[in-house]
């Protein structure tokens, strides 16, 4: 995981998240914009992909068959908006699209 602060007028957070495997493989990438406006709103774009190919691995599929899953990609981008609800409570609207 890779995280980026900037400090200004306004907080801009930056993240950045990977893994890979033997049949696997994921990024994320966030950034989070924080503004002195509401006391303290966010605004959140996400991406993520996801990719499970299961020809690449050995030991799930076994020699000589066929399969009829190969490969399976998601991708989800996202939007987040983050404002105080009251003293110790937080509203969050969340919207995302997957493919």
């Amino acid at each position: 995981m890779i995280e980026y602060y900037y400090f200004d007028n306004y907080l801009l957070k930056n993240m950045a998240n990977f893994y890979t495997g033997s049949f696997y493989k994921s990024a994320q990438v966030k950034s989070r914009l924080i503004l002195p406006i509401f006391n303290q709103l966010y605004i959140e774009p996400e991406f993520t992909y996801n990719n499970w190919d299961y020809i690449d691995s050995d030991d799930i599929l076994a020699k000589g068959e066929k399969p009829t899953f190969l490969q399976r990609t998601d991708r989800k981008y996202g939007l987040n908006i983050g404002f105080p609800a009251g003293p110790n409570l937080k509203g969050i609207i969340s919207g995302s699209y997957i493919n």
